[in-house]
């Protein structure tokens, strides 16, 4: 029951190749040996009846309703594994996405704030006229509220970081340790 952990689409899609090579080449000859075998027994089994001879009893677990069942079971386990395969080619597929998104987000953001704390550390005022300083307030009042509208976007990139831990996306450190840093960049702000 243990499976092995498939952290990307592309480990998804050779597991998912895996699957349909098991499925066209080596499933059909063994389907064509448990045919054969059933003949053979059906064969033996009536030779046996026809010369008057008692039947042959396979050991336990060797009869046909015993392989039957193991290769029902078989079935079973097939459908299982590819269903498997297919939920976390969906979910690496997903965090792929969600990756992307945050990749894009965070560079945006990371444009964004570069160059601003430079910019509020400046001590443009205290030489300033009336009139420049009346102009620097108006800046100031105007990049607050720049500030206070990529305030969402920042809450946007921890979310998506967080969907990324949930979805056990192979990189999510990486991903975590970049949100990390972006987050003490907008408390420095």
């Amino acid at each position: 029951n243990e499976r092995p952990a498939l952290d990307t689409a592309d480990t998804c899609l050779g597991k998912l190749t895996e699957f349909n090579t098991f499925q066209s080449e080596e499933y059909p000859p063994k389907l064509k040996e448990k045919g054969d075998l059933e003949s053979h027994y059906s064969t033996l089994q009536t030779k046996l009846r026809l010369s008057g001879r008692p039947a042959y009893v396979p050991s336990e677990g060797k009869l046909i309703t015993d392989i039957r069942l193991t290769w029902s079971g078989l079935g079973d386990v097939e459908t299982a594994h590819k269903s498997w395969v297919l939920e976390e080619l969906h979910r690496c597929q997903l965090a792929e996405n969600k990756a992307e998104r945050f990749r894009a987000r965070a560079s945006a953001h990371e444009g964004w704030t570069s160059g601003k704390d430079a910019m509020l550390r400046a001590d443009d005022y205290s030489t300033a006229s009336l009139s420049q300083v009346m102009t620097l307030k108006k800046k100031h009042e105007a990049f607050q509220s720049d500030l206070t509208a990529h305030e969402a976007r920042v809450h946007e990139i921890g979310t998506l970081a967080n969907e990324l831990d949930e979805l056990r996306y192979a990189s999510a450190d990486e991903i975590n340790d970049r949100y990390a840093t972006i987050y003490e960049q907008w408390q420095a702000l």
